[in-house]
């Protein structure tokens, strides 16, 4: 059973995706429109619209792409001009896979990142992984059914591999292995 953070942050992902399309429509029929926010069927189409290189997935575990990938505005204050995006695979209700990067060199989403559970080497830098677990969320930290986040920071990109219900080691090849779109 997924956390409800997981829940949690599945609909509101949903809530923002459906507002943003309610809202872009009429800019997305546009041909001029430029803002490069939505979603869309292929990494080189996103990576244009994001404005900055991109790194997508080298295996996903046989998990396929859950929806389309996702470009928007980056929410945090003095970064509104940069840009987030994601991708996810699998199901948040029984494994998955997500990968969020972004251009403002912090994370652009907003939650708690729970307990370090230890530190990797991915891309050339230090890679700290987070587990939603322990006090409070009834889920042990050493169980595999818990959402991971494994995040880094490379120049001015950052990073966030998450994982539900995978193996920690599926999670840090994922990241190790992510390559430029």
């Amino acid at each position: 059973m997924p956390s409800s953070r997981i829940i949690v942050a599945g609909l509101s992902l949903v809530t923002a995706v459906a507002a943003s399309a309610m809202l872009m429509t009429p800019a997305l029929a546009s041909p001029a429109s430029t803002t490069g926010i939505g979603q869309y069927k292929s990494w080189s189409s996103a990576q244009r619209a994001a404005g900055f290189r991109l790194k997508k997935p080298r295996t996903t575990y046989g998990l396929k792409m859950n929806g389309r990938i996702v470009v928007d505005k980056c929410v945090v204050t003095g970064h509104f001009g940069s840009r987030v995006v994601d991708a996810q695979y699998g199901s948040f209700s029984k494994h998955q896979l997500g990968l969020e990067q972004d251009n403002a060199g912090i994370s652009c989403t907003v939650g708690p990142a729970g307990p370090l559970l230890g530190s990797y080497r991915v891309d050339g830098v230090t890679a700290r992984l987070h587990g939603y677990c322990g006090s409070g969320t009834g889920h042990s930290c050493k169980s595999q059914r818990i959402e991971l986040m494994l995040t880094w920071k490379n120049g001015t990109h950052y990073y966030i591999a998450s994982s539900y219900n995978e193996p920690r080691s599926h999670l840090v090849h994922f990241a190790r292995t992510l390559r430029n779109a």
